[in-house]
C-alpha cells in the first residue's frame, strides 16, 4: 500500500513541482516517472525469476520457489527507486526557466 502511495501521489508531486519550474510538461515528465519504476520493477522481477527457474533445471536449486516473489520484490523495489531517481535527476538537469523580462527563475 506504501508502494502505491508513494507511486501515484509522492513521486507525481515530485515530478511536477520539477517540471513546472522547468516550464515542461508535468504530466509527460510524471508519466515517464510512473513508466521507469513499473518497467524496472517488472523487468528485474522476471530477470529473477527466469535465472531462478533455469537455475532449478541446471543445478537443482533452490529446490522451492515457494519465497521467489519476497526474494524477487526488495530488488525489484530498489530497482524502481533508482530508475524513477533516474528520471528526476534528468528533469533536474535542464535549465530553470526563466522570466524573458526581468531574467529571474520563474516562481509557480
Amino acid at each position: 500500500m506504501l508502494e502505491l502511495i508513494f507511486l501515484f501521489y509522492i513521486l507525481p508531486k515530485r515530478m511536477t513541482r520539477l517540471a513546472r519550474a522547468r516550464n515542461r510538461s508535468a504530466v509527460v515528465w510524471s508519466l515517464a516517472a510512473i513508466g521507469a519504476w513499473i518497467g524496472a520493477e517488472i523487468s528485474l522481477g522476471v530477470t529473477i525469476a527466469v535465472t531462478a527457474l533455469i537455475t532449478s533445471e541446471l543445478w537443482g536449486w533452490p529446490k522451492s520457489l515457494d519465497g521467489l516473489e519476497f526474494i524477487a520484490y526488495i530488488p525489484g523495489l530498489i530497482a524502481a527507486l533508482l530508475a524513477a531517481e533516474l528520471v528526476r535527476r534528468r528533469l533536474e538537469s535542464l535549465p530553470v526557466a526563466e522570466d524573458n523580462r526581468t531574467g529571474e527563475p520563474i516562481n509557480r
